[in-house]
């Protein structure tokens, strides 16, 4: 097996947000999976080298090994000589083996030329458009690593899977290869030594907004730099400073801070020489997520909110928003808050009351954010957790009582500092003469007699509040025969 099986023929710039070298690294990637090879490479350019400039003994051979050539199709594209005698000399690679599937474009951005009228008398783009093609277009502001773009690098590895399940290595390399790439090297000269393809390393490569991040660059233009600006991160600018190269085309440690507004998602780092030389890595910034302790509990209890993902060193704002509806969304307002610093990893604790106005029995939100940013949440953020306020319970002791016994009840979870208004037993009126309201936490504690009322189940009901607004708790006890 040659050192490249497949290559990659684009114009430089239609890589500059790193989608290009994305695809590339899925691609290889997904034919290693579907062929069982973890040696299956495909040869890209990143630093647009082409025939007659430097490097370009690399790209030849490289031209002259591969098993197939997959066209980026774009403006840029059509518009570059390098790209074409790139087809040129592969469609005679196509020919010397009787082969018709050797090349396979992907339609990267709309072009004048997918008019057949535009085509007339451009053998090159009306070869193109009579393989088959695979249209990318769709998927052009698509999340990379979303289903959508996965399912394309699948269709695409397995297309060139059947490609190579039907080729011969030993017959492609020493004869099609030597002979085209014997014809490319003798076309191209002079020749230029190769230099390494350029390098960006991210140390760490997952970080919160804030974090310190160490820069590393290798293989970039020998003493040249990287002027402010040069390095961008989500297509923004990063760097303040300018970052001189050494006589390698290295430079040294470079610290720079993940930018404080950036979200959770994978970002293209890209950093840019003065020549015009790059390299792309990505950064990944994680997502926001919070767990709270207990999921339950009343009002005016204490839950202990944990966050991981936040700003380093940032102000955290914890909220308590009042109700949750079908889709997971909030709908009322924030009724109670707490505020946290989160550390130098961006982690944070802490403590938020339940507010005593929460409705009894109800289902709310608690959420984190950065700032005291926006306050209402999409419901699949990890920094929105739900938290339940249970409604009012009864416990009586004894289960089974007798008429003109005493049972004693206990109440929980009722409007805090607030009367017993009613008190039933059966039916039959049960409140005793003395008042009966709930403590600062809403619970109270009574003696009754059971009234006179015929054996068998019976409910006890009490009523917490006022004639406008209470609360109402049902527990059963049985009512066996009377002391005679």
């Amino acid at each position: 097996m040659p050192e490249f099986v497949a290559f990659l023929s684009y114009a430089r710039i239609n890589d500059r947000d790193g989608r290009l070298s994305w695809l590339k690294e899925s691609l290889e990637r997904a034919v290693q999976e579907w062929t069982g090879d973890h040696t299956f490479r495909i040869f890209q350019d990143v630093r647009d080298v082409r025939w007659g400039q430097q490097g370009s003994n690399t790209i030849l051979e490289a031209l002259g090994e591969v098993f197939v050539i997959i066209p980026i199709m774009t403006p840029s594209y059509f518009k570059s000589e390098w790209c074409r005698r790139e087809y040129e000399q592969f469609v005679e690679r196509e020919s010397y083996l009787r082969r018709k599937d050797l090349i396979l474009p992907i339609y990267w951005l709309t072009c004048d030329l997918q008019n057949e009228s535009a085509r007339l008398g451009n053998p090159w783009a009306q070869g193109l458009w009579n393989h088959q093609w695979k249209d990318w277009r769709p998927l052009r502001t698509a999340q990379l690593g979303s289903p959508e773009t996965l399912r394309f690098v699948e269709d695409l590895a397995e297309q060139i899977k059947k490609v190579l399940d039907t080729v011969t290595p030993r017959n492609i390399i020493r004869e099609s290869g030597d002979k085209i790439t014997k014809k490319l090297i003798a076309a191209s000269r002079p020749r230029m030594p190769a230099r390494v393809s350029p390098s960006v390393s991210l140390s760490p490569e997952t970080a919160v907004p804030g974090f310190p991040i160490r820069i590393s660059l290798t293989g970039f233009t020998p003493e040249s730099f990287v002027a402010v600006g040069g390095i961008s991160i989500g297509g923004a600018a990063w760097n303040a400073a300018v970052i001189h190269l050494s006589a390698s085309g290295d430079s040294p440690i470079v610290m720079l801070n993940a930018p404080m507004a950036m979200q959770p998602g994978a970002y293209q780092v890209v950093v840019t020489d003065a020549d015009g030389v790059f390299g792309v890595v990505r950064i990944v910034v994680p997502q926001r997520i919070i767990t709270i302790s207990p999921l339950t509990s009343a009002r005016g209890s204490t839950v202990r909110v944990i966050g991981i993902g936040y700003t380093r060193n940032g102000l955290v704002m914890v909220n308590y928003i009042t109700g949750v509806a079908l889709s997971g969304r909030p709908v009322g307002g924030v009724i109670g808050t707490a505020t946290a610093l989160a550390d130098a990893n961006g982690n944070f604790t802490a403590d938020l009351i339940v507010p005593p106005i929460a409705t009894i029995n109800s289902t709310n939100i608690i959420h984190a954010v950065d700032n005291t940013s926006a306050i209402v949440p999409a419901p699949t953020n990890g920094n929105t957790v739900t938290h339940t306020v249970p409604g009012p319970v009864l416990t009586v002791l004894p289960l089974v009582a007798v008429v003109g016994g005493t049972i004693t009840i206990l109440g929980t979870g009722f409007p805090a500092l607030s009367a017993v208004i009613a008190l039933t037993v059966g039916g039959m009126g049960s409140l005793p003469p003395n008042p009966v309201t709930t403590d600062d936490q809403g619970s109270f504690l009574v003696s009754v007699i059971v009234p006179g009322q015929p054996t068998g189940d019976a409910a006890v009901v009490a009523t917490v509040g006022s004639r406008a607004s209470n609360i109402t708790g049902v527990v059963n006890i049985r009512v066996a025969k009377s002391v005679q």
